[in-house]
């Protein structure tokens, strides 16, 4: 049985942002400049042949391109501008306790004034991520359990890392190699 005690702070946060922030950005940010680009060619070529060929058509088409092309300029700025700022802490304060079993993973959520438990088998969880100094393990896309490696009560992280690997398998991702 590994356990672990966490109650989230700001690094946590920062963590999770570091891990998620780069394939967030890639999977937004491809098809927005690649309509940039398109558009702002379309605007220059209809440039060159409306100079070539006086006629009102192209001066339609040249705003229909230009508009495209601000419209996902804003977007590419907007998506470098996030800042992760969606992602807060509990209000609560409540303190997580984890334990990994062999076969499922148990929350126990306590606060001042409540006490949730869950169970989550191994086959339900999204994926996990083992870094550097924590351990993200995904219980769908969107959430995620974040344990910094000091946090563990019981056990180790080879252990845990083990664990996760065994029952996950390819849901699994080592980034050791990556410092966060």
């Amino acid at each position: 049985m590994i356990r672990a005690r966490v109650k989230y702070q700001q690094h946590h946060l920062k963590a999770i942002y570091a891990l998620t922030k780069l394939p967030y950005i890639l999977k937004n940010i491809i098809s927005d400049c690649l309509w940039f680009a398109t558009s702002i060619s379309a605007v220059m070529y209809l440039l060159y042949y409306s100079r070539r060929f006086p006629d009102t058509r192209y001066t339609f088409l040249i705003v229909c391109g230009a508009l495209l092309a601000l419209w996902t300029g804003k977007d590419i700025i907007k998506v470098l501008k996030e800042d992760g700022g969606k992602q807060k802490l509990p209000a609560d304060g409540s303190v997580l306790d984890l334990s990994f079993s062999d076969d499922a993973l148990d929350d126990l959520k306590t606060a001042e004034n409540f006490t949730v438990h869950k169970v989550f088998p191994y086959s339900s969880l999204h994926h996990a991520v083992e870094t550097m100094n924590y351990f993200f393990i995904f219980i769908n896309k969107k959430r995620a359990f974040i344990i910094h490696k000091s946090e563990l009560t019981e056990g180790n992280a080879y252990e845990l890392g083990a664990l996760l690997e065994e029952k996950l398998g390819s849901r699994f991702k080592d980034k050791r190699s990556a410092d966060i």
